[in-house]
């Protein structure tokens, strides 16, 4: 589930903000090449406190 909500997320930011696959490595990939987890102003999208 993780995996589908990711792809979904990075496609509509692609959408939205016009980018290329290039452009979506550079944002959330680290110096390394390791993918980071997703987040809104630096806080962590994938727990949620409900």
């Amino acid at each position: 589930m993780a995996s589908f909500t990711r792809h979904r997320v990075i496609s509509w930011w692609m959408a939205m903000r016009r980018w290329k696959w290039k452009d979506v490595r550079r944002r959330f990939t680290d110096h390394t090449g390791r993918w980071q987890k997703p987040s809104a102003d630096r806080i962590d999208c994938s727990t949620s406190k409900r």
